[in-house]
């Protein structure tokens, strides 16, 4: 009973290995395949949303970007400097296997408040989005996120499901975007939805910089594939991806070839020595 515990146990041990050995091959295939592109994306916005897409999905979908951002909006106030684009993205595996995303994207982001908080010395940005009302599957209104930092602080990108906003049942009331300090979080950039502020008699903020309506309308739509064609795809990107798999057979290798020699004296070893032995009494 003991050795078919500690067979099982073993088995269960290898198996958590494998587990995090492929995990850790995929997150050194993401970072090496971002970490090669860099040069080719890094002043392209499109580019950089595929390839942080496509990395975060390890390559399962192919990425189809709006050619034209929904919403563009430069910041330049006393403390804080940056760009932000929102994009609709299509994720495209097969006819009956894709999602729509709206993609926040943020370049050239500067401060100079001193105040500002820092997360591992690198500036960090966050988004509240407000819904007129709770969304299907949720109990709360409100969402606070933070922005994901790309190649360096100076880029950030987050992305929405395109599910909650593309109908009018439940429709985004307001969107901000603001950095972090040790008192308060400074708003930077405030979009709202006119057409629910006017519903719900509320006053439109003089400092909203566009109108979320705008979400409703522009959805991206797959009804047939010359559709899907004229929209912006990056198939170099796409296909660098399956480039770096073989890092996952590399890792599992060495596990491999590490695991191999210890499971032979940990099981068989000592039987194949007993029954060495016998045979050379026997002779």
């Amino acid at each position: 009973m003991g050795k078919i515990f500690g067979i099982t146990s073993y088995i269960v041990f290898i198996g958590l290995v494998t587990f995090i050995v492929s995990g850790y091959a995929r997150a050194n295939q993401t970072i090496t395949f971002l970490e090669d592109l860099k040069e080719d994306i890094y002043e392209d916005s499109k580019d950089l949303v595929s390839a942080a897409l496509i990395a975060n999905t390890q390559g399962e979908y192919h990425i189809y970007i709006q050619e034209s951002p929904l919403i563009t909006h430069s910041v330049n106030n006393e403390n804080a400097q940056y760009y932000l684009e929102i994009y609709s993205v299509l994720l495209y595996k097969n006819s009956s296997e894709y999602k729509y995303e709206l993609i926040f994207i943020i370049t050239q982001y500067e401060n100079t408040d001193e105040t500002a908080f820092l997360d591992e010395d690198a500036l960090t940005l966050k988004v509240d989005i407000t819904f007129e009302s709770a969304p299907e599957g949720f109990t709360q209104s409100v969402f606070n996120e933070s922005l994901i930092q790309l190649y360096d602080d100076s880029m950030h990108m987050y992305a929405l499901d395109q599910q909650y906003v593309v109908d009018d049942q439940v429709r985004i009331q307001r969107i901000d975007i603001s950095y972090p300090t040790a008192v308060t979080d400074i708003v930077t950039t405030t979009m709202i939805h006119e057409d629910v502020y006017l519903d719900k008699n509320l006053e439109i903020p003089t400092h909203s910089v566009a109108n979320l309506s705008i979400f409703n309308i522009e959805r991206l739509q797959l009804s047939d594939e010359l559709e899907k064609a004229s929209l912006y795809t990056n198939d170099f990107i796409i296909d660098a991806f399956s480039d770096y798999t073989y890092m996952t057979y590399l890792y599992i290798g060495i596990e491999i070839i590490i695991v191999l020699p210890i499971t032979y004296f940990i099981f068989f070893h000592k039987n194949i020595q007993r029954i060495r032995k016998v045979k050379k009494e026997q002779s």
